[in-house]
């Protein structure tokens, strides 16, 4: 008979693997907030130049009606709406609001705004009520049969089982409520909908009688969208842990399972309540949740594992009708091969093709992964390289113009009398710093000129309490993650050992010796630290070592979620060779650092992305970049094309996050 610790091992290796789901679903969402919060950047930013003045904006502006032009721009967008809510886009309120406004002629500029915010907000919930109902009737079955699969192998043997829940079963399971509000996931989803609207609504009307310019009304509704993304993620995390408790303990009591063992994750993040349970005993018949089994709290990571005693393994002696044999699993059956032989009925288990997951190579391991296909329209037509029309004559004068712009930059900060004094003269002070390195420069000839260096690390920046606050929007419900990606940004850029004259120079400059050297990191989503390559020898590179793949494939088989963390010396978004490698080695999220200060936050791909994809997008980059297009646009057109996700943060202005560039 198993042990207790086996029972108890492989129930927290499958609740380990329902966490990672849920984590993954979870990012997938906040996809959807960052696009959502893109558009409404956009027609924030369009709307307020409509509106605003020379001296500013005002209410009297913002309620003023539509000018007969702007009205019917504005009819086209209605349109729109009017589109999706046709196509069950939208809710009834929200559709209502968009028929009542394109009957209404006279409509404000204030009032317009409120309609594209609301739109915006209703589309977002009505993506994520279909996603998450599909993923939890998804998450249902399969934690289920996983269940199934596990006590059948622990016991040793093999019985034929059925897929449990029907469409209609699902249905009333996700209409039941089951906490105490008396409200199921649909239900708290459109809650969380209504609030995100109103607020948005109001800090929208409080922003224009502040007067706030366009950069501040966007950074003010961006809080409000911020929270509606934590509290998407604990719905999802807490209502994931309530489904895959349900399906547990149906498929403990089909089998008969009479007990259960309540396990909790003991450290320093646990509930009281939840240490008070860990590793009691209560009967199947009982189990309660929020009361002694999970969740007992929201972002709970307790687990349970059936009790199995010798009368239980007794019971479960079964005989295989056509051999009149017991039907023994093999010890190294996996999942994938029981599924198919007891679940989808094929007997020949050897025909069966196994995922490969790894394969040992001579340089390492490789990881093989299927993906969705795409269409390859963009890929269809060759490339060509316009590397021969560089002119470095002008790209120097470009580089030269930002002393230009910094002076202008001064000019609005001592004519503008709204700012407070200090602030004032830290600005000027921080903005100054730069201009006076040219004056550097004719005391130390031999150094180079740190604002045209582009690989040069801003420790004013890095060291800043702004930086630290950007750090903590990475993930919102991880600060000790936060804090341990921020430890590692300011140890990985300390200045280097300086001569004495380097040391002035570079003290007065504000920033350290430039390093091309890029560095990689794997970390867990607890703060620990894996293997790490900070000895690259390549400029501007880096790879994967052999003890870091090794690392991620196991971290992938534990069912531990994990970040890559790496630098990019020129401050740069990811490349498209990042994106692929997520898809190489499979992980979710990964967080590039820059020299300069920036940091970035991308997502894996969600299409069949190869190395030879990968290589035509980086020259059309290239393509763009010789023809001396603004870099933000660039990204924009390009990576919107490819669906290539990614946020920005950036210290020296607000935090904006953007759909598919910065």
């Amino acid at each position: 008979m198993r042990s207790k610790e086996y029972w108890e091992g492989r129930f927290v290796e499958l609740q380990r693997s329902q966490l990672k789901r849920a984590d993954s679903f979870a990012h997938e969402l906040e996809e959807l907030h960052a696009r959502m919060q893109k558009e409404i950047d956009d027609d924030i930013t369009v709307w307020h130049k409509k509106v605003a003045t020379a001296n500013g904006i005002s209410m009297a502006d913002a309620k003023k009606l539509m000018s007969r032009k702007d009205r019917k721009e504005f009819q086209w967008t209605l349109e729109e709406y009017e589109q999706h809510a046709k196509a069950d886009l939208l809710s009834g309120v929200t559709s209502a609001n968009v028929m009542n406004a394109s009957a209404n002629w006279h409509l404000s500029y204030l009032d317009g705004m409120k309609l594209q915010l609301e739109h915006h907000v209703d589309k977002l919930y009505k993506n994520i009520d279909s996603k998450t109902r599909n993923h939890f009737k998804e998450s249902l079955n399969e934690n289920y049969l996983n269940t199934a699969f596990e006590l059948q192998k622990g016991i040793g043997i093999g019985e034929k089982m059925e897929v449990p829940y029907d469409e209609r079963k699902l249905e009333n399971i996700l209409r039941t409520p089951w906490a105490s509000d008396g409200k199921n996931f649909s239900q708290r989803i459109w809650k969380d909908r209504t609030q995100l609207v109103n607020n948005l609504q109001k800090n929208l009307s409080e922003s224009v009688i502040r007067g706030d310019s366009d950069t501040d009304m966007i950074q003010a509704l961006s809080k409000d969208e911020k929270k509606a993304e934590f509290n998407t993620r604990r719905l999802i995390e807490t209502e994931s842990a309530y489904f895959d408790s349900l399906s547990e303990q149906e498929c403990c009591e089909d089998f008969g399972v009479e007990k259960y063992r309540y396990l909790a994750v003991l450290d320093m993040k646990t509930s009281d309540i939840c240490q008070e349970l860990d590793n009691k005993v209560f009967l199947e018949k009982d189990r309660q949740v929020g009361v002694n089994a999970p969740p007992m709290h929201p972002f709970c990571r307790s687990t349970t594992a059936p009790v199995i005693d010798e009368d239980f393994l007794t019971s479960r002696r079964a005989k295989n009708p056509k051999t009149g044999e017991y039907d023994e699993i093999p010890p190294d059956m996996n999942y994938k091969q029981w599924k198919a032989k007891y679940v989808e009925g094929k007997e020949n288990t050897e025909a069966i093709k196994q995922e490969q997951v790894q394969t040992e190579t001579p340089n390492g391991y490789e990881i093989k992964l299927e993906n969705k296909n795409v269409d390859n329209q963009y890929f269809d037509t060759p490339l060509e390289s316009k590397t021969s029309e560089f002119d470095s004559k002008a790209y120097e004068e470009r580089v030269n113009k930002r002393a230009e712009k910094n002076n202008t930059l001064i000019e609005r900060v001592e004519n503008n009398k709204d700012i407070p004094k200090e602030l004032a003269e830290e600005i000027k002070a921080n903005i100054e710093n730069n201009i006076n390195v040219g004056k550097l420069q004719e005391y130390f000839p031999n150094y180079p000129n740190p604002v045209k260096t582009p690989y040069r690390i801003d420790r004013l920046k890095i060291n800043s309490p702004k930086y630290e606050e950007d750090c903590n929007q990475l993930f919102i419900d991880n600060q000790n993650l936060n804090n341990e990606i921020l430890n590692l940004s300011r140890a990985i850029f300390n200045p280097q050992s300086y001569t004495s004259q380097e040391s002035i120079y570079y003290k007065y400059a504000g920033v350290v010796k430039e390093d091309k050297f890029e560095k990689l990191f794997i970390m867990d989503t607890t703060g620990k630290m894996y293997s790490a390559n900070i000895n690259s020898t390549d400029e501007l590179s880096v790879d994967f070592t052999y003890q870091q793949k090794k690392d991620m494939i196991n971290l992938n088989r534990n069912h531990t979620p994990f970040i890559v963390i790496h630098n990019h010396p020129n401050g740069g978004p990811p490349s498209p060779k990042d994106f692929l490698s997520m898809l190489v080695y499979d992980y979710s999220v990964a967080i590039i650092l820059g020299n300069n200060g920036t940091i970035y936050k991308y997502y894996k791909p969600d299409w069949n992305m190869t190395e030879q994809k990968a290589d035509k997008i980086t020259k059309e980059i290239k393509n763009v970049v010789l023809e001396g297009v603004d870099r933000d646009d660039m990204y924009n057109r390009i990576y919107k094309k490819y669906n290539l996700v990614f946020q920005r943060i950036y210290y020296e202005k607000p935090r904006r996050i953007y759909r598919y560039g910065y």
